[in-house]
């Protein structure tokens, strides 16, 4: 389809190789200049891990004032930098809708923020589950 386009993980890794040597991510630019919105679908996305700030970077690529980020959380983080940094990402995005309270608290009070439980976790399913069966669900 050509309103949709994917950024993939080749690209993400090509992009991550140019940004070390010319500061510039290629593919990731590309695609954000062709379109009027952004639109991340996360989950646990915000985490601060040892080498957290190249995923920083990288974000900061993509988010801006035609960024909306759905259905993440934030943490868990372990300085004030890390909050703070990401506070001020989060402030530029036309709307973050974070899954869970904890992580909206961190953020509420950016004019931005919303709370919206996590779509998936809280769909009612009407199918009726055998219980006799052990079934087991994977998302990777």
């Amino acid at each position: 389809n050509g309103n949709i386009e994917y950024y993939s993980k080749t690209m993400e890794k090509l992009d991550n190789l140019l940004y070390k040597k010319l500061g510039y991510m290629y593919f990731l630019r590309k695609i954000i200049s062709k379109y009027s919105d952004i639109i991340i679908i996360g989950g646990s996305m915000f985490i601060q891990y040892k080498g957290w700030e190249n995923k920083y970077k990288f974000y900061q690529e993509l988010i801006n004032e035609k960024t909306c980020i759905i259905g993440v959380n934030f943490g868990p983080f372990y300085d004030n930098a890390f909050l703070e940094k990401y506070r001020s990402l989060f402030e530029v995005a036309s709307l973050v809708s974070f899954r869970e309270k904890k992580s909206y608290d961190f953020f509420s009070q950016l004019k931005n923020i919303q709370y919206k439980p996590d779509v998936v976790f809280n769909l009612y399913n009407e199918k009726k589950v055998n219980k006799k069966n052990k079934i087991i669900g994977i998302s990777v």
